[in-house]
């Protein structure tokens, strides 16, 4: 997936957007993530050990994600 499919995939404007975006996610939201997360059949409870593992692997894929959206130098 290209920087511009990974933009309008997350809705984002552009694909500085979407590396902001990503980067917000990383600084802020990963581990704000706690041992429940919301879906659309109800909350998903999981341990305090299975949520560390969820934030360790999200932060690894939104990692690789910030990879293709920023330009190489």
């Amino acid at each position: 997936m290209n920087a511009s499919e990974i933009a309008a995939e997350i809705g984002a404007q552009d694909p500085a957007d979407a590396a902001d975006q990503t980067r917000y996610a990383l600084s802020k939201q990963i581990d704000a993530i706690q041992s429940s997360l919301d879906t659309g059949y109800g909350p998903l409870d999981l341990t305090d050990d299975e949520a560390g593992e969820l934030r360790d692997t999200l932060r690894r894929l939104l990692e690789r994600r910030l990879a293709r959206l920023e330009p190489q130098r």
